[in-house]
């Protein structure tokens, strides 16, 4: 129980019984952080419905290599996290006509200084014109990386000789040989971006309660002297309590740029498939973001995973998988993973566990890709911080695989 490793998957159908579900919490309440748990009959029937060519068969040997990337057991080149797309940065550059306010360099298109717009659809449409870019700037210089690993680099032999079909096509692993061939690419800050865009309808087009000018001399000086407009910003509503007002114009921002990614072809084949896999990679791409618009401060932490940002979903676990399910999950077939961490003692009693399974049917029911679990107690964490080495073996979960807790950077145990 106090080792990080192997990650374990639990592949869950609806055929499963409930004993196993409960089987699997027990474990988690130990302290291990596996299995995570995955919807099974949504990953094959999504896996056969889009543009890659999988027969039924080979669909049903899915499997979740590295920590969760979706590949296909001997059959497949899913790219490993071939890299990443920061919403987060794609709002920020939206809010400064394409300039980054962090390096002052045009890292976007000019798509209008945000006091100019009268509406806040005349500013969502400048946020997605950055997701567009970002995307296919990201398209273009990956197709140039993949292109030169299979002239110039190293071939994978090994791989080459053992996955299918590579041999009989004469091809390698990295050309393209295998049977089947994806890119997996993670997003970082998808619920600092839903939040961020319910913030600015809400606060500056809404009640009109935030100047546009305001709102840019506040994030240009990271709040410094305008704390009661950030508290302002806070009082917003937030993805992860299960508000239409927030959750389906958000959904709908995700679904434009997660199709986006999926339009693009890599050079082995296949497609690029869009996922939220963040190990402790998150703590980076906060660095690269200033303030942003959800009452975030510069270089803090973005979400931890699909779900909502640390401390936002205040209505409970059930507010919180709602929200999740209004987002188009399926399209993030290389795997959307959420952490949800609960109280050890209620993992530890069989009826808390028959309610943490019911919350798993209803959530995969409604379209919900993948849970991870972590059983934590607040005080052991603090203790932990306190005297590492006495707590080395506390183990939680986080961005898609078990990691020992002392072994984080603050900033990241602060986000757990």
């Amino acid at each position: 129980n106090h080792f990080r490793r192997p990650n374990v998957a639990l592949r869950v159908t609806r055929h499963t019984p409930d004993t196993v579900l409960d089987a699997a919490l027990d474990v988690l309440a130990r302290g291990s952080g596996r299995p995570a748990l995955y919807n099974d009959d949504l990953y094959i029937e999504t896996l056969c419905r889009l543009p890659l060519g999988l027969t039924p068969e080979d669909a049903r040997e899915v499997a979740f290599g590295g920590c969760t990337e979706t590949m296909v057991a001997g059959l497949s080149n899913c790219g490993s996290l071939e890299g990443s797309l920061n919403l987060a940065k794609a709002l920020e550059l939206a809010l400064f006509d394409g300039r980054d306010p962090l390096s002052g360099q045009q890292l976007g298109p000019p798509t209008g200084g945000f006091a100019e717009f009268a509406t806040y659809t005349d500013f969502e449409a400048a946020v997605r014109e950055q997701i567009r870019h970002m995307t296919d700037r990201f398209a273009e210089h990956m197709n140039g990386q993949l292109r030169q690993r299979f002239n110039q680099g190293d071939p994978k032999l090994y791989r080459t000789f053992f996955t299918r079909d590579c041999v009989r096509r004469r091809k390698s692993f990295e050309a393209g040989g295998a049977r089947y061939n994806w890119s997996v690419v993670s997003y970082q800050g998808i619920a600092n971006l839903i939040d961020g865009l319910a913030a600015v309808r809400t606060c500056v087009f809404e009640r009109g309660r935030i100047p546009a000018a305001d709102l840019l001399a506040a994030l240009s000086r990271d709040f410094e002297g305008y704390e009661a407009l950030r508290q302002e910003l806070f009082a917003a509503p937030k993805f992860g309590n299960d508000d239409d007002t927030v959750d389906r114009p958000g959904a709908e921002v995700i679904r434009f740029a997660w199709e986006r990614l999926l339009a693009h072809q890599p050079p082995r084949g296949g497609r690029y498939l869009p996922s939220c896999i963040l190990f402790t990679t998150y703590h980076g791409a906060g660095l690269e973001v200033g303030a942003t618009p959800d009452g975030r401060r510069a270089r803090e932490v973005l979400t931890d995973s699909v779900g909502a940002a640390q401390g936002r979903d205040v209505s409970g676990p059930t507010a919180l998988l709602n929200s999740v399910a209004k987002l188009p999950l399926s399209l993030a077939i290389g795997t959307p993973v959420l952490n949800v961490r609960f109280q050890k003692r209620l993992m530890a009693d069989p009826q808390g566990r028959r309610t943490i399974t019911a919350l798993v049917r209803t959530f995969f029911a409604r379209g919900g890709m993948q849970i991870q679990f972590s059983a934590l107690d607040r005080e052991e964490m603090l203790a932990a911080q306190r005297e590492p080495t006495k707590h080395a073996d506390l183990i939680v979960r986080i961005g898609g695989y078990s990691e020992y807790f002392v072994a984080l950077p603050p900033a990241l145990q602060a986000s757990v």
